[in-house]
């Protein structure tokens, strides 16, 4: 990895006057990196299904722990979830209403007492800033996400 430049100071030079060197402003331009591109994703499959209206509801993959374990497998996203979403968190829904062009991203609750062990994962605030999505919501644990009640 290559070293930055750094340009002196001189005194009474303002910080502000001095440009950083075009290494750093590449640098920077790369970190700027934009969201994966799920409402893009979710347009083009309501396209590809050729309707216009109703609701595509997806799973993530669970996570899984061996039993009598704190330990699993690797964790692998379901591929089609993580084509809609992006998100590569276990225990989420998304459901994308195509009426009305709205991806949610169902997170799972955050369990203070398995976070040492499971990790965890996203909150609202950080979904929604990390995710191509309109909403964010955590799943409640006595039902499944709204519009999931009469999928099988």
């Amino acid at each position: 990895m290559a070293s930055f430049s750094s340009k002196r100071l001189y005194h009474g030079q303002d910080a502000h006057d001095v440009q950083p060197s075009s290494e750093l402003a590449i640098r920077l331009q790369y970190a700027m990196i934009e969201k994966y591109p799920a409402k893009t994703h979710a347009r083009r499959v309501a396209e590809a299904l050729g309707v216009h209206h109703g609701l595509i509801a997806l799973s993530g993959s669970p996570n899984v722990l061996w039993a009598n374990s704190d330990q699993g497998p690797p964790f692998r996203q379901e591929r089609y979830f993580y084509y809609l979403t992006g998100c590569n968190e276990p225990g989420c829904y998304v459901t994308y209403d195509i009426r009305k062009d709205e991806l949610t991203l169902w997170l799972a609750p955050i369990d203070e007492k398995r976070v040492v062990w499971t990790g965890r994962g996203s909150t609202v605030e950080e979904a929604l800033e990390k995710y191509d999505i309109d909403h964010a919501k955590y799943l409640n644990n006595q039902k499944r996400p709204t519009g999931l009640d009469n999928a099988g």
